[in-house]
């Protein structure tokens, strides 16, 4: 009969467990923003009606940003993310705190190698996080879409 309750009780457990997993009630407004449309034969990849380009290096201009950012792990509103941003805005921006201003202070901000993993296997807490970093931007690139 232990046996049974000890079951019982380890069943009750996983299935408290997987409940804390299912996704959020409310699902995001956003409507879906990508689609594959045909050209000329072809399947490409359009997102808001805008062709995907490849992830392949291109012959343009580049900036590099990878290397160290600023980095303060956040809890992060998932609802703020999944909505459309004319309603969601107003929210952000308190939720920024002035944390998108250029003379924001961020030096006691921790630094991350940007590619990067903030949320480390096997015991990263998944969390959210501001980033931050300035760079350089050559006046030659003014006016250039």
């Amino acid at each position: 009969m232990a046996d049974l309750a000890r079951t019982a009780l380890a069943a009750l457990l996983v299935l408290v467990l997987l409940a804390a997993c299912a996704p959020a009630a409310r699902p995001g407004s956003l409507q879906p923003t990508l689609a594959m449309q045909d050209h000329e034969g072809f399947a490409v990849a359009v997102q808001n009606g805008i062709p995907v380009p490849t992830f392949d290096r291109q012959p343009r201009r580049q900036i590099d940003l990878g290397g160290p950012w600023r980095v303060q792990r956040a809890q992060m509103s998932a609802d703020l993310s999944l909505t459309e941003r004319s309603a969601s805005l107003e929210a952000i921006l308190r939720e920024a705190d002035d944390r998108q201003a250029t003379d924001y202070d961020d030096s006691h901000w921790a630094q991350l190698d940007v590619p990067g993993a903030l949320n480390l296997p096997p015991n990263g807490d998944e969390i959210g996080g501001w980033y931050r970093r300035s760079f350089y931007v050559s006046q030659t690139w003014e006016g250039l879409a």
